[in-house]
This record gives structure tokens, sequence and C-alpha cells, in this order.
């Protein structure tokens, strides 16, 4: 499955995730703090995330911040997406 995996930060747990879904075969796109990004701001990962996924450039997508509220919000904000 292609994926989207986007943080505003590199964390122990962001890097376990990315490798747990590389070592399932999974297809991923960094984007954030993890891959490149022409922003650092949760509101534009969880937006460029969530655009990925409405345009069918990924099947779905994982998205990290501190709380994970503030970049769910972002990523609902586009049409077709649904961020929990």
């Amino acid at each position: 499955m292609k994926l989207v995996v986007a943080s505003d930060e590199r964390t122990k747990l962001t890097d376990f995730v990315v490798d747990y879904l590389k070592s399932l075969g999974h297809n991923l796109v960094l984007s954030g703090a993890l891959g490149d990004s022409s922003s650092d701001k949760w509101v534009d990962i969880g937006k460029e995330a969530a655009f990925m996924v409405s345009e069918g450039k990924v099947e779905r997508g994982i998205l990290f911040c501190w709380s994970g509220t503030g970049i769910c919000m972002a990523a609902n904000r586009i049409k077709g997406v649904r961020a929990t």
C-alpha cells in the first residue's frame, strides 16, 4: 500500500513507525520533518498529506503531531478526507 507519513517533528516513535511500515512492504512518502516538505508547520504538513490522499497520490495517510489534534483539524479541512 502507498502511504504518506507526515510529522512536524522526528522522534523515536515516528522512526519506529516508518521502519515498521517499510518492513511490512509498504511504499512510503515521507513528509514534514520526516522527508521533503516546504514547511515544518503542522497545519501545512496536515493539509499537504490530506491533499495527497484526496488526489489519489497515496491510499492512506498517517499523521503525527504533539497532541494529534491540530494536524487532524488541518487534514479534515480538505474535502473527502477524514482524520482522527
